[in-house]
């Protein structure tokens, strides 16, 4: 009689717990379903916000099938005023942590305008330095081909993170000089 009591209430446990989980995955699946859309939007007004922070306000963006691989994601064409300024090529290497969000401006002649990081989890104090002024704008101005340069004490212990930037840097630089430069 006592195995049978048991049996049954395992059986009646385990059917409460599946139907608790059914109604969280519906739940979820409901949330996600209203909120996607709303979130697809905020990513791209946060991408466009650090791009006019790269080229300047007034500007419009359009995505460029490109061949894109490694830490490269996507590919855009920066126009003002009907004239074609530059690329803005989205990165996501992986850093000590996690993936490292930027976008890379890059000019037509190849040159590197400006690195913008969109977001990082990287170890605050050393990681999340990449994301600093005094480690991006070394980047502003060069035609690839990069090594890491670091301040030892600035940047100490952060070398993973260093050279993903770097890393995607040259990926995108050398993206946009094998598609010719000009838009």
């Amino acid at each position: 009689m006592e195995e049978k009591k048991g049996l049954k209430y395992f059986i009646r446990i385990t059917c409460t717990l599946i139907a608790i989980a059914a109604v969280m995955a519906f739940a979820l699946a409901a949330v996600n379903a209203a909120t996607k859309d709303k979130i697809a939007e905020n990513n791209i007004a946060e991408m466009n916000a650090v791009i006019s922070k790269i080229f300047g306000d007034g500007i419009k963006s359009e995505e460029i099938e490109a061949d894109v691989s490694g830490s490269v994601k996507e590919v855009y064409g920066i126009t003002k005023d009907g004239e074609f300024q530059g690329y803005a090529v989205k990165c996501a290497p992986m850093g000590f942590k996690a993936e490292i969000e930027m976008i890379v401006g890059v000019l037509p002649d190849g040159s590197c305008k400006a690195v913008r990081v969109i977001s990082l989890s990287e170890t605050p104090g050393l990681g999340a330095k990449v994301a600093d002024d005094a480690f991006i704008s070394q980047f502003d101005g060069t035609s690839g081909g990069l090594e890491v340069k670091v301040n030892i004490n600035e940047v100490a212990g952060a070398t993973i993170s260093s050279r993903a930037v770097t890393g995607a840097v040259n990926e995108a630089i050398d993206l946009v000089k094998s598609m010719g430069g000009e838009g």
